[in-house]
């Protein structure tokens, strides 16, 4: 994945920093994805083609908060600092909400349920907006140095299930 830049330095700084915190690897089944952001939607659909034409699969794009996010499954994952990285998320940006292109953010699955996790690292500033989602609540931790999320499903599942959902005409409010 030449378009994602440096992702090895930003996976293994994220594990570095989660130590750091406190958080144990064996806490966490996974780091899912990560989130590359982009400054314009002509640059969105630049880097969805590019990402296809080099083996990832789309297997959603959804809108959300008024912009498309593409969820990709890489044909070859992400591999770095341990993680082996299977999904890539590519947001359009938001209108109100610039951001630098560059890798974002990185999402993790928890072991043995979220609400444990939570209450494990009580003491951590975690920001819990995300909790109310039906599908696979989350929990979000920003520091100045890095940004992850924490949630149960992988995201490839959880695209799965909203475009089957979607197909059987099942609408639901994240």
């Amino acid at each position: 994945m030449d378009n994602l830049g440096d992702y090895e330095t930003f996976i293994e700084h994220i594990d570095t920093e989660l130590g750091n915190l406190g958080i144990r690897r064996d806490e966490l089944l996974m780091m899912d994805h990560l989130c590359y952001r982009v400054e314009t939607n002509e640059r969105y659909q630049e880097l969805k083609r590019a990402f296809q034409d080099n083996g990832a699969e789309l297997i959603a794009e959804n809108q959300v908060n008024g912009r498309e996010i593409a969820t990709f499954e890489l044909k070859d994952p992400i591999r770095a600092g341990g993680w082996t990285v299977p999904y890539l998320e590519l947001p359009a940006p938001k209108q109100d909400a610039p951001y630098a292109e560059g890798l974002e953010h990185a999402e993790l699955v928890t072991v043995g349920g979220l609400d444990k996790f939570l209450q494990r690292h009580s003491e951590l500033p975690f920001l819990h907006k995300g909790m109310n989602k039906i599908i696979n609540p989350e929990a979000s931790l920003k520091t100045d140095r890095i940004s992850v999320k924490f949630h149960e499903q992988p995201l490839g599942a959880v695209a799965r299930i909203e475009k089957r959902l979607f197909e059987k005409g099942i609408k639901y409010e994240d």
